[in-house]
């Protein structure tokens, strides 16, 4: 049992170190010196020190931190450390909830190297929401799992508390009831369900009257949104993103995010068309197994409606998909779930390679560079992930070792420009 626990905590302990250790060679080796305190807090940390300082203060006609959700700063303030001091505590909360997740739900450890790696755990790292949102939607799976709602409470006052995803959520609630309706599953299997939706909304609601309280906007938020170009419109096909190594990931971000939605598509087809003479042809694509349970349901619907949110809302911005979506559980989950090929994609290497191209010219810059770049990472990640993952001769494990030392090295130099001072998700 002791050894079992330790084979998890051993890639948690040591692949952030490995991956601050080569940030910080980076920065040095850039600027000479190493990284100070503040370093640590730039973009929406900065908003969230500001809350920990002064709570919510509204200002008419420009961005203002009532586009964030309370529960971090407020506990950063209870807690009363620094940056960097911030920032342990966050990937301590990390560790321990992705043991858990890991623990709970008998993910494999190379499973679990692959989610430290090709997604984005860096972010744990800062004092951001991640760590705070991916234990919230931890103790959600869990809640589902176990048919638990004390963990259904618990996880929605963290996850919604700590970031407005409750649209997705709530979205994704009533897609559940409606597959559990089509599937005649009992009242008992549905309960828990609506029991997590008004638990969410309850949350919600509570953040708003927080915030009314402390400024007097009612629904502040959505106004404050407004200035960072957040609103509802039709996506666009070219999406842009920031510099190179952001580009890959929100690019491979929304790869993961379409692939989710259209196993989605196929499982749902495959339920109407059960007790027809029709067969589904999607099937022959992507393969998926007819036992999703709900905590399956709910990482699947999280990372395409998390996909669907920024595509509806930013346009053709893909900012912040890559930690919206690689660093969550949901992905951790999504990656289980291909390595226990309860979903398989049907499709030959030099097929999805070829795709992969495809798509890498219709997405990101558009200089030459940045497109090979992202073209590179996606491809290299995707096979690892899609393909080589499930299996075990000699040539897919060297190709997922490389893929998996590349896709660090690129998080660790997203690490590097952002305590450089760039934005990264």
């Amino acid at each position: 049992m002791v050894k079992e626990h330790l084979k998890i905590i051993l890639p948690l302990s040591l692949i952030p170190l490995v991956l601050v250790a080569f940030a910080i060679l980076f920065y040095y080796s850039q600027h000479g010196v190493l990284p100070d305190a503040g370093k640590w807090c730039i973009w929406d940390c900065g908003w969230y020190n500001g809350m920990r300082e002064h709570g919510y203060i509204y200002k008419p006609n420009q961005q203002n931190n009532l586009a964030f959700f309370p529960l971090f700063p407020l506990v950063w303030k209870v807690l009363n450390v620094g940056n960097i001091g911030m920032g342990v505590i966050n990937y301590l909360i990390f560790a321990a909830a992705a043991w858990l997740v890991v623990w709970q739900f008998k993910i494999s450890i190379k499973t679990l190297v692959v989610f430290l790696t090709i997604g984005l755990c860096f972010f744990f790292m800062v004092p951001y929401t991640e760590s705070f949102f991916f234990l919230g939607s931890v103790l959600l799976l869990l809640g589902f799992y176990k048919s638990n709602y004390w963990f259904i409470t618990i996880g929605s006052i963290i996850a919604i508390g700590t970031r407005s995803a409750s649209m997705i959520f709530l979205v994704s609630f009533v897609l559940m009831i409606l597959l559990a309706i089509l599937q005649k599953k009992k009242w008992a299997d549905i309960k828990i369900v609506v029991f997590a939706m008004l638990a969410v909304l309850l949350v919600n609601t509570m953040v708003f009257a927080y915030q009314y309280q402390q400024t007097g906007r009612l629904l502040g938020c959505f106004e404050a949104h407004k200035y960072w170009d957040h609103y509802l419109r039709w996506p666009k096909l070219v999406h842009v993103s920031w510099h190179k190594p952001v580009a890959l990931t929100e690019n491979f971000a929304l790869v993961v995010g379409l692939f989710c939605m259209l196993v989605l598509v196929t499982h749902f087809l495959n339920i109407l068309m059960a007790k027809t003479k029709f067969k589904n042809p999607l099937a022959k694509v992507f393969v998926v197994s007819n036992t999703l349970s709900a905590v399956d349901l709910f990482a699947l619907l999280y990372l395409s409606g998390g996909t669907s949110f920024i595509l509806l809302y930013q346009q053709e911005s893909l900012a912040s998909l890559n930690r919206y979506i690689l660093s969550t559980p949901f992905y951790l989950l999504l990656l289980h779930l291909l390595a226990s090929r309860k979903v398989q994609l049907n499709v030959t290497k030099a097929t999805w390679m070829g795709l992969i191209i495809l798509f890498g010219f219709t997405v990101s810059h558009s200089h030459l560079e940045h497109k090979l770049l992202m073209i590179l990472g996606a491809g290299l990640s995707t096979t690892t992930i899609f393909l080589v993952l499930p299996q075990n001769t000699k040539l897919n494990h060297a190709v997922s070792i490389v893929a998996c030392t590349a896709a660090l090295i690129i998080q660790a130099f997203l690490l590097h420009y952002y305590i450089s001072g760039n934005w990264v998700g």
